[in-house]
Order: C-alpha cells, then structure tokens, then sequence
C-alpha cells in the first residue's frame, strides 16, 4: 500500500520517522482487517464494516501521506488510485459504445462516431492527478462528407501547455479496423498500411471486437489498497477491452490478421488517457500538424482536439482555440446525445 518506512532515508531517532512506523504498522492492521471483514461480508451481505474500517483507513493514510511529503517522499497512492477511477470510467465509456453497435451497426465510421460521441458525453473535460495536476479540455469533429483518407481514420491533435508556459502541438493517427465473424481483421491491407504509416511516425492502428481480448496494461492495480476492493470498484482495472491500439509498423512487422495482432497493443483508454494526454506518442511535425488543422488536406475522417495544461488547479482556463479548426476546414463538431 505504501512504501515501507524502514527504507526512507531518515534518521531511525527522527521523530518523523518513529511517526511514519507507528502509522504504517496500524495501517498494515486495518488492512488486515479490511481483508477479513470483506471476506466475511462478500458471504453475509453486510457491507457496513466495511465502511467503518475504510474511514479509519483513509484517516491513517492521510497522515502518513502528509509525513511523506514533508519529508521529500512523494508516494501518494491516493493518486494512483483517483488515476485509475478516470482511466475505468474512460474504458467503461468506450467498452459500452463498441458493444453497442454490434451486429446491426458493426462498420468503422459507425463504431468510431458512437465511442467519440459517447465519451464526450461522460465528461469533455478532465483532471488528471499527474505530477504535476494536468487538466484537459478535448473535443471530437467529423469530416463533413467522405474524402480520400490518407493518413488514417482519426487524427488525434494535442496541444500541451507546461508549467512555464511554453507550449507543443502535436498529432498521431489512428487507422480503424474491425474484426469479421471469422476473427480476423479482413480489411488490413499491408500496402494501404505502409503507405499511410510513411506520413507519420506516429501512426496507429484502432482495433475494434466485439469480443473481449486480453490485453497488457500499462497500469496494475492500486497496490491493494482497501478502496480497489471496495463492493463498487473491486472489479476494476481490468485488462479486457473490446478496442485495442497497436502501433502500424509493429503491425507491419508480423503481418498477422488474427486476434493475435491485439498482444502487442494496448487499451484506447490508456492510449488516450495515459499517452495522448499527456504529450506522448506525438509526431509534433508542424507541417503535418497545419495539414491536420487545415481538414481535407489532412486526410482523415475524425479529428479529436485537446488542449493539456499541466500546473493549472482548474479546467476554467483551459481553451480549444488554438487547436479548433476553422469554418472551411469540413470539419462539422461532433454534437452530445443531450444536444
């Protein structure tokens, strides 16, 4: 759940030190107890212990979290777990809009609008606890009208301003596939690949099935701490998704069709949450960035805008301007459920 405060760099006389011991010892108690409790409440049905020991337990976390910081250790494993509620409430969104256009609706364009429209519709902006705290605004366009897409089916554009001000404007693409009834990804076609992947080299293929894959995750879970196993989140993270990225030229590489290709990609969700948000897996090109923003020249049929700020307390302050493309770029936005 935390470090162990043996290993911290301090005096064993510090004060400090004697405090941290004595919480990480009761804390190592609570767990315990937390472990029974739910072990003899997933049998009984009566959760309300639970609740009680998970009070006491947050209480002792947060004093022992405090000491960490004032002593120079940043372990703070309430952050990773706030992280991985955005990550699952992501993932959730996504998972439920794929499944949902399955069999009736089961072609890219369909299934690439239902998952944008649907996240938008969870929350267009977000707060990352990263270190430092990151907000995002984000947005989702779609070409009005069908055009020769050369660099994939969605274009994901990302502008990230730092603490300091200064700021990059990035861009990666996505070629969308789906799985047929065989379970194979029929429609890949190797040259079409290799021609899109040479104007990037952040080029992506989206895998879409309607059955799940198991995938590897670039997060495990909350170091077993009590709130992962509490009766609302003890299911979560998972490692099964139903929309898989894999980079093109890995894809390249194997030449596979099969369910297979998903074993060397990872989850939408973190590509998105974990990777395009925060600046990573971008081709900051700006020529290619002026095309993507320019829409047709751009070749692709979705557009996904950001805007990332790491150091800002609040998502008031963060704008799309700079990432909106323009009236006669063809690209219409892409509206919520509510309207």
């Amino acid at each position: 759940m935390t470090s162990d405060p043996d290993n911290i760099n301090k005096s064993d006389d510090c004060n400090a030190c004697q405090q941290m011991k004595a919480l990480y010892g009761e804390l190592v108690v609570l767990n315990d107890d937390f472990r029974l409790a739910l072990n003899e409440a997933v049998q009984t049905g009566e959760f309300a212990i639970l609740e009680a020991l998970k009070v006491k337990i947050d209480d002792k976390q947060g004093q022992l979290e405090s000491l960490l910081v004032n002593q120079g250790v940043i372990v703070l494993p309430r952050i990773r777990h706030e992280l991985m509620k955005s990550l699952y409430k992501i993932e959730d969104s996504i998972r439920t809009s794929i499944l949902s256009c399955y069999p009736r609706a089961w072609n890219e364009d369909h299934i690439t609008y239902t998952w944008l429209n649907d996240l938008r519709h969870v929350s267009s902006h977000l707060t990352v606890p990263f270190f430092p705290k990151t907000n995002v605004a984000w947005d989702a366009y779609k070409m009005d009208g069908r055009l020769e897409e050369n660099n994939g089916d969605v274009a994901v554009l990302v502008k990230i301003t730092f603490e300091n001000k200064n700021s990059l404007t990035g861009v990666a693409f996505l070629e969308a596939k789906r799985v047929y009834n065989s379970g194979r990804y029929e429609s890949l076609k190797w040259a079409q690949l290799r021609h899109m992947s040479s104007h990037s080299s952040q080029h992506h293929l989206l895998l879409y099935d309607f059955e799940e894959q198991q995938v590897t995750s670039s997060m495990t879970g909350c170091c077993g701490c009590p709130d992962c196993f509490h009766k609302h989140y003890k299911y979560f993270p998972s490692v099964n998704t139903n929309t898989i990225v894999v980079p093109t030229l890995h894809a390249l590489a194997i030449e596979e069709k099969t369910r297979a290709l998903s074993n060397i990609g990872y989850r939408l969700s973190e590509q998105i949450f974990l990777r395009f948000f925060r600046g990573l897996d971008l081709d900051f090109t700006q020529n290619l960035v002026d095309q993507v923003k320019q829409g047709v020249a751009g070749g692709v049929n979705f557009l996904v805008v950001a805007h990332v700020v790491m150091g800002l307390e609040t998502v008031d302050d963060v704008s799309l301007r700079d990432v909106t493309p323009p009236e006669n770029s063809g690209f219409r936005r892409i509206l919520r459920n509510n309207g």
